[in-house]
């Protein structure tokens, strides 16, 4: 694998390099204080729940009444180590084992419900943009509308780094590497939309963009792009491949979540909340990209100041 390279994005005319920070759509911050976001942590007693996990509870996820527990095992057996991850549903004072998986308990998982929370999404993940292969690429589907016939469903895709459902469609976010012809690649992500079950018919949503968190409709994304070299968040419209900059910076936040009473994005830091006004625009197009090396990140970064 060739040196990565740092990877920027470029606005819709780069021509113009336009050096004012309001060309960036500074999307605005509400701050509520002495708050507590709704990611905080989820206090609920599982030992009451009938699941059977020997060495802990490694992490749960809740959707209204039902939870998600990744439960994590440690066998010794002779002088080899056996480790493997239960994935637990609970929900109406029953316990569903939904799949048992060989991995460590730090290894990385993506498990979610499905935005109406009639579906569940196992899937192993990497670190990006080392350690993948063929093992990386099955992404289990539990339907859960019959808890006495719950059905799994497995697709696969290439080098996916997350995935949701929405209803009958799914939002997805791969790698997305570029040859840069002189012994050295371009590393991003890119995010896409399908028919549920049909992701090899694919729909470009964003190029250079990670996906973070996603509305509960779907239509609008909490991203991550690259602005000549610094990591911005950002809002895209799904709909229509547009986005709009956040131009102040977040760091040291809990957690990020979309808020469905309030329909916003919030970024939870304990303390207070600070939820981001929707735009009123989306002027830049998702789907332009291109790299820009280090002079042009420096170039257009000691304009700003």
């Amino acid at each position: 694998m060739g040196k990565y390279l740092t990877i920027c994005l470029l606005t819709i005319c780069i021509s113009a390099c336009a050096t004012d920070s309001n060309r960036y759509d500074n999307i605005k911050v509400v701050v509520l204080k002495d708050s507590f976001g709704k990611n905080s942590t989820i206090k609920t007693d599982y030992k009451k729940m009938d699941i059977d996990v020997r060495n802990g509870i490694v992490s749960i996820r809740a959707f209204e009444n039902a939870f998600l527990i990744e439960g994590f095992w440690g066998n010794i057996i002779g002088d080899t180590i056996e480790n493997h991850t239960d994935i637990w549903l609970y929900k109406d004072n029953q316990s569903y084992l939904l799949t048992k998986t060989k991995c460590f308990i730090d290894d990385p998982i993506n498990l979610n419900f499905s935005k109406d929370g009639t579906k569940v999404v196992y899937q192993m993940l990497y670190y990006p943009p080392y350690g993948y292969d063929d093992s990386y690429k099955p992404i289990d589907i539990f339907d859960i509308q019959d808890l006495n016939h719950i059905k799994k469903q497995t697709i696969e895709i290439e080098k996916c780094v997350d995935y949701r459902i929405i209803r009958d469609s799914s939002l997805f976010c791969t790698e997305y590497i570029t040859d840069l012809k002189d012994g050295t690649e371009d590393y991003s992500f890119a995010i896409y939309k399908s028919k549920l079950y049909d992701e090899n018919n694919r729909i470009p949503v964003a190029i250079g963009a990670e996906m973070r968190v996603i509305s509960d409709d779907g239509r609008y994304i909490l991203a991550i792009r690259e602005l000549y070299g610094k990591n911005k968040f950002i809002i895209i419209d799904a709909s229509s491949s547009k986005y709009a900059y956040l131009w102040e910076d977040q760091t040291e936040y809990k957690s990020i979540y979309y808020d469905s009473e309030r329909n916003q994005f919030a970024f939870d830091y304990g303390t207070y909340i600070k939820y981001l006004i929707m735009p009123d625009s989306f002027p830049h197009d998702a789907l332009e990209y291109r790299y820009t090396d280090k002079f042009e990140n420096e170039s257009f970064w000691n304009k700003i100041k």
